[in-house]
């Protein structure tokens, strides 16, 4: 399991994001924190367990939180939702 943190110098690199989006297993999104290229690729690879939008409720609009309840992503808000996220990813062995 490899694991990329954006930083400043590949922030705006959009063809390294969509990269990375493409390649990836398991895709978690800060919405509170992600740019709008950003929630777009992860829009765009959302297909069965691949992506998880973290939303920390105090810094997510309701619009945002309606438009992934909309459709139907993957979100967890909490360490015990996490937990349970990565049980189902990888397994329950």
């Amino acid at each position: 399991m490899t694991f990329y943190h954006l930083d400043n110098a590949t922030a705006d690199n959009w063809q390294w994001l969509f990269h990375m989006v493409d390649s990836s297993d398991l895709i978690m999104v800060n919405v509170g924190k992600s740019t709008s290229l950003e929630m777009n690729l992860a829009f765009l690879a959302n297909q069965g367990n691949r992506v998880w939008f973290y939303v920390d409720k105090d810094n997510v609009d309701n619009e945002t939180r309606m438009l992934l309840n909309t459709i139907n992503a993957n979100v967890f808000n909490s360490y015990d939702q996490l937990h349970a996220m990565l049980r189902s990813f990888v397994g329950n062995d």
